[in-house]
């Protein structure tokens, strides 16, 4: 039903200097974004071709009302969707954190940049991603409108840090 949009659009990615499996933490801050309508989401995104591990900010369709975090693994064009349980609905800015070690992802948010909260980890491909950066894109929905999102940075640093307790900040 999806699928006639444009999948790949919006994603500004850089070679991932530590591509031959070193660990590394990406970081970004998204204000004024509020996603209204299906698959409308911006985010982080770790990529080898058409394989990708997104964790981002999105309209909360499984609910079909407000908004939620979404960390997404796809593999041989499987989907494997994590929504977190979702008392973030309506942020006007907000942290999105990936933590690579291995091939395990941890993934993490902040309302304030300074305090992150783990909420999992996911493991995913070899280990040896080629690409990282951002996104904001409307997924395959080709009747969604256009939807401004202000990254305020893009952090990119190695070695990752410490793995945190899910739950805690």
């Amino acid at each position: 039903m999806y699928g006639e949009g444009i999948q790949a659009k919006y994603l500004y990615l850089i070679d991932n200097p530590l591509a031959h499996g070193g660990d590394f933490v990406a970081t970004t801050c998204v204000s004024g974004f509020t996603p209204e309508e299906r698959f409308q989401q911006a985010g982080l995104i770790v990529y080898n071709d058409d394989d990708y591990l997104k964790f981002g900010y999105e309209y909360n369709w499984p609910k079909e009302g407000g908004q939620t975090f979404c960390i997404l693994t796809e593999t041989d064009a499987k989907s494997d969707f994590h929504y977190l349980d979702s008392e973030n609905s309506g942020l006007k800015r907000y942290w999105v954190r990936i933590a690579k070690r291995g091939n395990h992802y941890e993934y993490l948010t902040s309302t304030d940049g300074k305090s992150f909260q783990s909420h999992g980890e996911v493991e995913w491909g070899d280990g040896s991603p080629k690409h990282i950066g951002i996104l904001a894109k409307n997924g395959g929905n080709k009747e969604a409108s256009e939807l401004d999102a202000n990254f305020e940075f893009f952090e990119l640093r190695a070695p990752a840090p410490e793995r945190t307790v899910p739950g805690t900040r």
